[in-house]
């Protein structure tokens, strides 16, 4: 089960790109390991998803990588009638719930669109 590290109660931004989300989360994210690999580490961005288990709320997914080899998948969901973000890290990507298909923008389809639909038609 995912564990919820923060929930961020000032406003909902909106984010532009990758970097915008990627820099919210350095200015939010609790952990500092995580903080450390957003910053120094590879990021991979995955794109929207309709919902992110165990919640029903939709969000993106990052999969960042430490330069030391520690992996994490984080998770940023939109919680719309809190008006606030919630970070999670996730176990695991629920890939049959990725809706970059539908979008050409790279905050849905995330780094590789292409990559992505075939992970997401092989869940």
């Amino acid at each position: 089960m995912p564990s919820k590290l923060y929930v961020n109660a000032n406003r909902m931004i909106h984010f532009q790109s990758k970097e915008n989300m990627v820099d919210w989360l350095i200015n939010n994210c609790p952990r500092p390991a995580i903080v450390r690999a957003l910053e120094q580490g590879r990021v991979e961005f995955l794109g929207g998803f309709k919902l992110i288990p165990p919640s029903t709320l939709p969000g993106w997914i990052l999969q960042v990588n430490s330069i030391y080899g520690k992996c994490w998948n984080i998770a940023v969901l939109a919680n719309d009638i809190k008006h606030i973000y919630e970070i999670r890290i996730m176990k695991s990507v629920p890939w049959k719930n990725w809706i970059g298909t539908n979008s050409h923008n790279k905050l849905f389809c995330g780094d590789n669109p292409e990559t992505y639909k075939e992970l997401k038609n092989g869940s």
